[in-house]
């Protein structure tokens, strides 16, 4: 009974202690958290301030880049100014030069087209005449008619840069070729609307590239021009290989005035036709060439060629006849120097089967 209050006593005595043990433990961390709690806050001020710079240094930095971004985009933007207006003098200077070729190879076709109509009369007159439209008094005023709506376009061209002057001569031109062929009996004239192609279809190409010119960039315009003349030359050049291997009377004529004249070869039919094959082959593969692979050596290769076919009309017809028959084939050796002065301006169909699988695109290349 005597230890029971003893026992309570030191069961109190204990407790205090706990308390007193844990007390001393919480003064020891208050104490820590005392002397160390300055020490974070300094730690933690300092971070901000280090923060703050931090943010200051990248806001002007952020700053100097948009600054330099901007100094570099303004330098590109006169680089590309400065580009486009030397392009833009190249063209203007490219354009008075195909301009000048295409005024110049349209007067030598008219004025073949001229004398031709006068002194013969137009294959149109003629084929109205020979469907019983008009009479044979009535022919003259046609054949007049024609030949003034001609010199008028010529003129309506030189004086508006127009497409319909020239879409109305390309239209006399091919309806000439048609009654040819529509009234004709031998083989050359059943392919004079190939063989004859090119003094139409240029004139189509003009015009359409001078309408889509209002809706279009020039660089691309041009590049749609070229590859129409470029098809155009290869369509003549291709119906005249055909004929030369199928041996028409002209040319065997023409190869043996030519023997006879001013080449060493003996002037007999059977030559003409043996170099008539070969001829003929060339032809052919220059006409793919146009298409496929238009370098400036197969341009020149078609001019020269034009030039030889165009000048035999004159040991053939002698007199002004000739030279008028000259003057009417301008385009043969007038368009490959018109694709010469405009440059190479659109890829060519392997050109764009190749690019095509690397992916790259040059449709517009402005």
């Amino acid at each position: 009974m005597a230890l029971t209050p003893y026992f309570h006593k030191n069961v109190a005595m204990e407790e205090q202690f706990h308390r007193f043990e844990a007390g001393i433990s919480l003064n020891r961390i208050f104490a820590k958290g005392a002397v160390h709690f300055p020490k974070f806050t300094n730690f933690a001020k300092k971070n901000t301030g280090l923060q703050k710079d931090a943010d200051r240094c990248k806001a002007r930095s952020d700053g100097e880049s948009q600054q330099t971004t901007e100094k570099s985009w303004i330098a590109k933007a006169s680089n590309l100014s400065e580009q486009r207006e030397q392009s833009t003098e190249s063209l203007m200077a490219k354009s008075k030069t195909v301009a000048f070729v295409i005024f110049t190879v349209l007067s030598l076709q008219l004025a073949g087209f001229l004398d031709q109509g006068l002194r013969e009369g137009v294959g149109l007159a003629h084929f109205c005449v020979a469907q019983g439209w008009v009479s044979q008094a009535a022919f003259i005023a046609l054949n007049h008619f024609l030949i003034g709506v001609v010199a008028t376009s010529l003129l309506w061209a030189f004086f508006a840069w127009n497409p319909w002057p020239f879409w109305i001569l390309g239209i006399i031109f091919a309806l000439e070729a048609a009654t040819v062929a529509w009234m004709g009996k031998s083989f050359a004239d059943f392919m004079m609307p190939l063989t004859e192609a090119v003094r139409y279809l240029w004139l189509f190409a003009v015009g359409a590239a001078l309408y889509i010119s209002v809706h279009d960039d020039e660089p691309h315009c041009a590049a749609k021009l070229s590859r129409w003349l470029r098809m155009a030359l290869a369509i003549s050049c291709a119906a005249h290989g055909v004929e030369a291997l199928w041996a028409a009377p002209e040319f065997v004529r023409l190869v043996v005035i030519a023997n006879e004249r001013w080449l060493p070869f003996p002037p007999t039919e059977n030559f003409a036709q043996q170099a008539l094959l070969v001829i003929g082959s060339i032809d052919l593969i220059v006409a793919l060439l146009l298409v496929s692979f238009p370098k400036p050596a197969i341009l020149l290769y078609v001019g020269a060629w034009g030039v030889v076919t165009a000048a035999s009309r004159i040991f053939l017809h002698p007199g002004a006849h000739g030279w008028f028959e000259a003057c009417l084939r301008a385009s043969l050796y007038g368009l490959p120097f018109l694709l010469w002065s405009m440059g190479e301006q659109t890829p060519t169909p392997s050109d764009r089967v190749k690019w095509g699988k690397r992916g790259v695109r040059t449709r517009n290349p402005a």
